[in-house]
């Protein structure tokens, strides 16, 4: 696993992919700042909020990253 990476709206994902990271000792970005950071086809943990059954931002990750785990 290289990386684990989010998308939040009101910043509870962002504060949950941090004690995800402080337990792992994976680096944590937000999807804008992993495409900076992390090379495209990385493995990483995504994590993101939930609107209307799916998880905003997983496609752009899934098309970038190998996701193992949501």
């Amino acid at each position: 696993m290289n990386a684990i990476i989010y998308t939040t709206n009101t910043g509870s994902t962002a504060r949950y992919a941090k004690l995800l990271a402080h337990e792992t000792g994976l680096p944590v970005y937000s999807l804008a700042e992993a495409r900076k950071k992390v090379f495209a086809g990385a493995e990483v943990i995504y994590m993101g909020w939930i609107m209307a059954g799916a998880v905003k931002g997983y496609a752009d990750a899934a098309g970038r990253y190998k996701v193992r785990a949501v």
